[in-house]
């Protein structure tokens, strides 16, 4: 999320597009509770949607049991020991922020090449030197 555009984009298409009426509701009452549309820094939007997802989950918990796709918090310890590492269990969003941003900072662009976020870089054309 750089410029904030994405929050409007992702809130629009769930309002316009998604087919379940529940989970849209759900997404839209969220939206509202949590303010994502007056966000205006990217570390706020970041968390705000880890937050969401991890509240979705623990609704969903109770109701779906899927093997494949548990509904657990994120992430887990096995992942960022350091994220969760209050006695009380609480997450440590200064630590939590960082995780994600390490985790989905590669990117597979559709056609399958490998983007790194944050930096728009193209190989350098290697000059070929015929030899003499």
């Amino acid at each position: 999320v750089r410029d904030l555009k994405e929050l409007h984009a992702i809130h629009g298409y769930i309002d316009s597009f998604f087919t379940c009426a529940d989970c849209r509701a759900h997404f839209l009452s969220m939206a509202e509770r949590m303010q994502l549309l007056q966000i205006t820094d990217q570390q706020t939007a970041v968390l705000a949607f880890w937050e969401a997802h991890n509240q979705v989950n623990a609704r969903l918990a109770e109701t779906i049991h899927d093997p494949y796709f548990p509904k657990v918090q994120f992430p887990p310890a096995s992942l960022c020991a350091e994220c969760s590492a209050s006695p009380s269990g609480q997450f440590d969003t200064d630590h939590v922020f960082g995780f994600l941003m390490r985790h989905y900072r590669r990117v597979l662009t559709p056609y399958g090449k490998l983007r790194i976020s944050g930096r728009n870089r193209r190989p350098k054309k290697r000059e070929r030197r015929d030899a003499i």
